[in-house]
């Protein structure tokens, strides 16, 4: 399991979530994204899904938001 929580913006979320993913052991790892509310880390996060990087398996919407993943 890996849990991100860098800087917010969108460039080094992005560059978080694919330098976690390279260190993935195969074929599956999860990985947790926090604060996800935060725009630039939604965009980065959702470039990350659109790349097929990672493949959502839960989003949570309260409070202090969070996404989790497979790699």
């Amino acid at each position: 399991m890996m849990l991100v929580d860098g800087e917010h913006s969108t460039e080094a979320a992005l560059s978080d979530i694919r330098n976690f993913a390279l260190l993935a052991s195969q074929p599956y790892n999860v990985m947790i994204v926090d604060d996800i509310q935060k725009p630039p880390v939604a965009a980065a996060w959702k470039i990350a899904l659109k790349s097929r990087i990672v493949q959502e398996i839960y989003l949570c919407a309260y409070d202090r938001q969070y996404a989790i993943a497979v790699v």
